[in-house]
């Protein structure tokens, strides 16, 4: 994934990112001499296309994602309290009203119906990767030495050929895009070219740069969360059987009121600590946080390298474009890593 738009400079939240340049911004940052007038203009309509489309997809992405972690967020807590609540009306220590098992029949049936609309809301995700697409779209358009060599004409047809390929993928396209590990097109980097200085300037600045940032910061974020959630089934499994030993050590001393009613609640624990541990896992499951942390950091790893490389410019001009080929190839597999985690995901796939 990349940085959103409409986010602050440090997140606060799980869709917020790094403020992302638009598009034809970063093109009037070119030197003016590095393009004809023509290939210029042309260049900053396709770029001006781009980031509407990248604002449009991206926008409908992070509202679909949201809703997607409400629901799951919702179905934890409903059915994990529904299936709490049924479990105490076996044993019945504590009266309760009728309005209170009516009650329980409400969450359980909303969790139920709640679970299936979570587990086919994955429209978010074809969004998100057509928002993905029009970055790398950009980018690579950027970065292609057909563009600075005379070629531009060419370039930027092959590149509105590709936006309107975007426009029409699908959720089904996108799943087989996911089956393979082959690269997009991308120029070849081997012959002998070189891009003008400011591109990979702008490049290793905005590109790999603002990635990194992005990298770095959902990584703690994806960590935190895995230590508040990924570390609670043991503890459970250990508190559920000791409260089982102590509800059979309790029937054992006797019959009386007090001591039954002490059993009775332990019962309960030793099958409610379970249920409550399964719905942090639910969550958990669905947000996969311990294999995007472990993700997110080597990307970004992998990015600091590169930037450093590119700005020590002590590399040929040939060496100089694979790394910026490279540093495009590392962010599509991670996007392409990404999609496949989510969608093997629990409520998605």
């Amino acid at each position: 994934m990349t940085p959103s738009l409409d986010s602050p400079r440090r997140r606060g939240s799980p869709w917020a990112a790094a403020a992302l340049a638009p598009f034809p911004e970063l093109v009037d940052r070119l030197p003016e001499a590095a393009l004809a007038r023509d290939a210029r203009v042309a260049f900053r309509a396709l770029a001006a296309d781009l980031f509407a489309s990248y604002r449009r997809y991206d926008q409908l992405a992070i509202t679909g994602q949201r809703q997607h972690q409400a629901i799951v967020t919702v179905v934890g807590l409903f059915g994990t309290l529904a299936v709490l609540l049924g479990i105490v009306q076996l044993r019945p220590v504590v009266w309760f009203p009728g309005w209170v098992e009516t009650g329980a029949v409400v969450i359980a049936s909303t969790a139920v119906i709640l679970g299936l609309i979570a587990a086919r809301h994955h429209r978010w995700l074809l969004r998100r990767h057509q928002a993905e697409r029009c970055q790398l779209l950009f980018w690579r358009l950027l970065i292609d030495p057909t563009l600075w060599g005379g070629a531009a004409a060419d370039a930027l047809a092959a590149a509105r050929r590709e936006q309107d390929r975007i426009r029409a993928f699908t959720y089904s396209r996108i799943k087989r895009w996911t089956e393979s590990d082959e690269a997009s097109e991308q120029a070849d980097s081997a012959r002998p070219a070189q891009l003008p200085e400011p591109v990979i300037q702008l490049y290793a600045d905005h590109r790999l740069e603002g990635q990194a940032r992005y990298f770095a910061e959902r990584a703690r974020s994806h960590r935190r969360f895995h230590r508040l959630t990924g570390r609670i089934a043991l503890p459970a499994f250990v508190l559920s059987v000791v409260a089982s030993l102590a509800h059979f050590a309790v029937h054992l001393t006797g019959e009386r009121m007090s001591f039954e009613r002490l059993g009775a609640l332990l019962l309960i624990a030793s099958a409610a600590i379970p249920v409550l541990a399964n719905g942090f896992r639910l969550m958990h499951g669905a947000l996969e946080p311990a294999r995007n942390f472990t993700r997110y950091l080597s990307k970004q790893r992998t990015l600091v390298h590169l930037i450093r490389r590119l700005r020590e410019r002590n590399q040929a001009p040939a060496d100089l474009l694979r790394d910026c080929a490279f540093g495009e190839q590392v962010l599509e597999f991670e996007h392409r890593e990404w999609l496949r985690l989510m969608m093997e995901a629990e409520w998605i796939g």
